[in-house]
């Protein structure tokens, strides 16, 4: 079995996986992931009501932190350069009655735009340093004039998830919709197996019954085959007409025990042989098993099919014998 295509899949899929765990921020820091999905962060000592702060900015390319003082706000603004992409970031830490405000131009990469956004964005919040979310509407007031400036973008900010996630995402309904239709073709192969193994089922059964009645329909015209032949061959043992009736009654028991046998051990030899050796029986018995075979190879039917042929043709053998003993005891009589 070739296991390369298997191995190419398993290694696209590794790819894939890394890739979108890349891109979706698994390296980012515990800003960047704020961000990702929000316009502001703030570090649990600020307390800050984060809907409300969010419901200031709305949905300007506008983006804040509110960062401990343990933490380096250069190294800040350069990790959140993806999750803050597009938007002017905001890194504020209070240091007393003041804040301590450093910018990140995320939205464009001419420097003196940047610097321009970066220096009149915080002005006037040294104001409000107890009080975050009049700081930020500051920062809005601020944001808005660069915006009427020509220094920010206007519009409204929008968040896109990496390509890996489309395509982990694509793969995963792939998987899906494949997954059902495969489910269901097997579903339905599955089904019509069971369908046909019951009508196999059935139609053996039926054809089973028949195989009975046809065996008791002949072994009730033996019964009736041997009362005859207990009155034709005791008081003419030796006559020609006798012989030949013995012989034939003897063919058709022998024929009777064979069929008893092949049904018993579910084997059907070749109809078309006989060990019986030349009378009218052998015709019979001829005639009888090749309208067998003839009907068996043309319809292409069952072993159990062939041996209710067998059956029906012992049955009709035998009211044969039976009728032309009869005719030959009427005529005896008459003459």
């Amino acid at each position: 079995m070739n296991r390369k295509p298997f191995l190419l899949a398993v290694l696209l899929a590794v790819v894939l996986a890394g890739w979108a765990a890349f891109t979706g921020g698994i390296f980012d820091g515990k800003v960047a992931q704020a961000l990702r999905g929000s316009s502001v962060y703030a570090a649990p000592e600020y307390r800050i009501d984060l809907d409300e702060a969010r419901h200031v900015i709305g949905n300007r390319k506008l983006t804040v932190g509110f960062l401990s003082p343990d933490d380096d706000a250069s190294a800040v603004c350069k990790n959140v350069s993806r999750a803050a992409d597009g938007t002017l970031f905001v890194a504020l830490t209070r240091d007393d009655d003041t804040w301590n405000a450093y910018g990140c131009s995320h939205h464009t990469d001419d420097i003196g735009t940047g610097m321009v956004a970066e220096t009149i964005i915080s002005r006037g919040i040294d104001t409000f340093a107890d009080r975050p979310i009049d700081t930020l509407k500051v920062i809005v007031v601020n944001f808005d004039r660069l915006v009427r400036a020509g220094n920010v973008p206007d519009g409204a900010r929008t968040v896109d998830p990496p390509l890996p996630r489309y395509l982990l995402a694509g793969a995963a309904l792939c998987a899906v919709v494949l997954g059902a239709a495969a489910a269901y073709a097997l579903a339905r192969a599955a089904g019509r197996r069971a369908a046909q193994r019951r009508i196999e089922a059935e139609t053996g059964d039926d054809t089973r019954s028949v195989l009975n009645a046809e065996t008791g329909a002949v072994s009730q015209a033996l019964i009736d085959l041997d009362r005859v032949y207990a009155r034709a061959v005791g008081p003419q043992q030796g006559t020609p007409g006798a012989k030949s009736f013995a012989t034939r009654y003897r063919t058709v028991v022998d024929r009777y025990l064979d069929l008893t046998r092949d049904i018993a051990s579910g084997t059907t030899p070749d109809p078309g042989t006989s060990t019986d050796s030349g009378s009218d029986a052998d015709a019979d018995s001829r005639s009888g098993r090749g309208s067998g075979a003839a009907a068996d190879s043309g319809s292409g039917a069952s072993d159990t099919a062939t041996l209710v042929e067998r059956a029906r043709d012992l049955s009709r053998l035998a009211a044969k014998l039976e009728d032309d003993q009869f005719a030959r005891t009427h005529h005896r009589r008459r003459n």
